[in-house]
């Protein structure tokens, strides 16, 4: 099994049984056939899973956070002609 690299991104791009011509900056690389494209890194010559990505929640805004809102929206409306 081969898999294609890019090196760039230490992407893996697609998994093959045999290698075919492709441009710059790709290379072709032995795998084992338990890489999955786009879910596996290529990193200094070995496969590894990328990170997990972390995602920051965003607190809920109080009540008292949100009536100020409210009031400062209410004076624009009460600004309008």
């Amino acid at each position: 099994m081969k898999a294609l690299i890019d090196p760039r991104f230490n992407r893996v791009c697609e998994l093959s049984e045999i290698d075919f011509p492709v441009a710059d900056p790709l290379i072709w690389v032995d795998a084992t056939g338990s890489e999955t494209p786009d879910s596996t890194l290529y990193v200094d010559g070995r496969f590894v899973e990328p990170p997990p990505v972390v995602i920051a929640k965003t607190p809920e805004p109080t009540k008292a956070e949100l009536l100020t809102q409210i009031n400062a929206l209410m004076a624009k409306v009460g600004a309008l002609p």
